[in-house]
């Protein structure tokens, strides 16, 4: 699934401070445009707060809307994972929700991420 692929790859960019791999699985756009340090910059407050995605990778999303390919061909993924309740199973999950606004476009014969939007609540 590319939305937990996504989280996944940026979980272990926070994690690290290393956002090469992320950059690397974006499409060549992203990649001609910013660099693994501009994703370092832009994701500073997940690496500041601590915020550890790992929990939401073993639940299932809920869409906001039904993905969809849109304008310029792009897959829109636009959703949530509800974490609240879940605080005994994962203690470090220390929010109740992680919404994810992605987008992604056929890249060298496969879909990748072209904009990426997390926020932690």
């Amino acid at each position: 699934m590319l939305v937990k692929a996504t989280l996944a790859s940026l979980n272990d960019a926070n994690l690290t401070g290393n956002y090469a791999v992320l950059h690397a699985r974006s499409s060549r756009q992203v990649r001609e445009q910013l660099t693994p340090q501009s994703f370092f910059d832009a994701f500073k407050v997940f690496r500041e707060q601590g915020i550890d995605l790992g929990p939401v990778l073993t639940l299932r999303p809920t869409f906001s809307a039904k993905p969809a390919i849109g304008e310029e061909n792009r897959l829109v993924l636009k959703g949530h994972f509800d974490t609240s309740g879940q605080r005994q199973r994962f203690p470090a999950a220390r929010y109740d929700r992680v919404a994810f606004d992605m987008d992604f476009i056929q890249s060298e014969g496969a879909w990748k991420m072209i904009r990426v939007n997390v926020d932690v609540k």
